[in-house]
């Protein structure tokens, strides 16, 4: 064998590994854009269901004090996230989330636990 087939052959080999590392990588924590994602959901359905309890009683979809209560996450710093060994697919993470309630924005570290599931990264509460 020639040392250039060689050469080809180890470039080949090594790139193939890096590359399955990197899928393996995928199947794992969930990245700051994820958390941050979930985190707003998990907001936005909070004051969906809050509109829809005051409905009832003042006959209006959205209620001007459930709407002032709106928070944006603005961004997760992910500090670490640690596997459930209990349950698959969940992890407890560590961060900092900047988050937006009208004009106020502050900083909180935070726990979350997120939980991968069939519509991808969700925050639950256990």
């Amino acid at each position: 064998m020639s040392r250039r087939h060689t050469l080809a052959r180890q470039v080949g080999t090594t790139t193939l590994l890096l590359g399955l590392g990197l899928l393996a990588g995928c199947g794992g924590a969930p990245g700051e854009e994820d958390i941050r994602r979930a985190m707003q959901a998990n907001v936005d359905e909070t004051i969906a269901q809050a509109n829809s309890l005051t409905s009832v009683f003042t006959g209006k979809s959205q209620n001007a004090f459930v709407e002032s209560l709106r928070q944006e996450v603005l961004s997760v710093k992910k500090h670490k996230c640690a596997a459930d060994e209990s349950f698959p697919n969940r992890y407890t993470c560590q961060i900092t989330a900047s988050i937006r309630m009208g004009k106020n924005t502050r900083e909180d570290d935070l726990t979350v636990l997120m939980r991968k599931g069939d519509k991808g990264w969700q925050q639950v509460d256990q």
